[in-house]
C-alpha cells in the first residue's frame, strides 16, 4: 500500500482509537458502580435489574476493548508497512474495505470465509451440546426402568 494513503488511515485508526479511551474509561466507572450497588441490593427485582445492567456494560466495555486492540494491531501493521495485506491470504484489502472498517485484518472474502467457517464450528458446538443432553436423558431413563 501506498505510504500516503496508510498515512491517511493511521489519522483515522488514531482518531477512532482516541474516541474510545473514554467510552473505556466510562465503563471501568460503570463497572466499579455497579459492583458496589450489588453489595447494597435489596431485593430480586433489584438484582434482576442489577444482571441486565451488567450484561449490558460489560457487553459494551468488550467491544470497546476489542476494537481498541484491532486499532493497535492496524497502527502496527502501518509501523511494519503490511497495512492493507489480508493476514490469511496476503492478498491486498479493497480500500473501500478499510474505509469502512480500517482495523480489519482480512479481506471480504477471508472474512465471509472465517465467519462461514466459525458458524459452523458453533452450530457443531451446539448439536453436541444437545446429542450429551440427549445421551444424558437416554441414561436416566434407562436408570428408571431398572429402578422400576
Amino acid at each position: 500500500m501506498d505510504q500516503s494513503i496508510a498515512q491517511k488511515f493511521r489519522l483515522i485508526l488514531e482518531a477512532e482509537k482516541a474516541g474510545l479511551l473514554p467510552t473505556i474509561k466510562k465503563n471501568r466507572r460503570a463497572k466499579e458502580e455497579l459492583a458496589a450497588l450489588f453489595e447494597k441490593r435489596e431485593d430480586e427485582a433489584e438484582l434482576g435489574a442489577f444482571f441486565h445492567s451488567k450484561d449490558l456494560v460489560y457487553a459494551q466495555g468488550d467491544e470497546a476493548v476489542i476494537r481498541f486492540i484491532n486499532i493497535e494491531r492496524a497502527l502496527a501493521r502501518i509501523d511494519r508497512g503490511e497495512y492493507g495485506d489480508c493476514n490469511v491470504c496476503g492478498e491486498g484489502i479493497a480500500e473501500r474495505r478499510l474505509q469502512a472498517v480500517p482495523w480489519t485484518m482480512l479481506c471480504i472474502a477471508c472474512q465471509e470465509r472465517s465467519e462461514k467457517e466459525r458458524g459452523v464450528a458453533q452450530y457443531n458446538v451446539c448439536l453436541a451440546k444437545r446429542f450429551d443432553a440427549n445421551d444424558e436423558e437416554e441414561a436416566e431413563r434407562k436408570s428408571e426402568r431398572k429402578s422400576a
